[in-house]
């Protein structure tokens, strides 16, 4: 039998970043965004029949509430991808997967500065999001693959050769 083998080379520069940062707050923040505004305005509406300045101020932080916690939330990702020694325009992943498992080596320009390696049973699910894939190897922490970085193979055929090896795919 032939081994399959998909290769890809994968910037981790600030687009990168942010989209991965992006996907996580629409599934994460958004709905937090959502409660924590039902609430505030729940209790304004209570507040309203014995104080109608306090039931307006809570109906007012519930419109207002959502915009400057994503705006927090953008600014303290901004501060962290600056922080980073792994994110930069010099930063590219190169991504094997083949038959047995899959191995990334990440460079900082010509310095490779990490190897990971690991089995497909190690991961927890792949995200098709945008131009990326992000390759869970647990809840919080993911591999960001760039669809159009194949240098061997295709994204199509990558998806269906993870769903052989018996990975998630969303």
């Amino acid at each position: 039998m032939d081994e399959r083998v998909f290769k890809i080379n994968s910037k981790f520069s600030d687009k990168e970043y942010t989209a991965f940062q992006q996907y996580t707050a629409k599934k994460v923040l958004v709905p937090i965004c959502i409660v924590c505004s039902l609430i505030f305005l729940a209790l304004g509406i209570i507040r309203l029949f014995d104080d109608i300045y306090l039931g307006v101020a809570f109906i007012v932080i519930s419109v207002i509430f959502p915009f400057i916690y994503l705006k927090a939330y953008n600014r303290e990702i901004n501060k962290k991808k600056y922080k980073s020694a792994m994110v930069g325009d010099d930063v590219n992943n190169l991504m094997e997967f083949t038959e047995d498992g899959f191995t990334e080596k990440t460079y900082r320009g010509e310095e490779q500065v990490g190897v990971t390696s690991l089995k497909y049973s190690d991961l927890f699910k792949v995200v098709d999001y945008k131009d990326y894939l992000f390759v869970y190897i647990s809840k919080v922490q993911a591999f960001i693959v760039d669809k159009n970085g194949f240098v061997v193979g295709d994204v199509d055929s990558f998806k269906q050769f993870l769903t052989e090896k018996g990975v998630k795919l969303k």
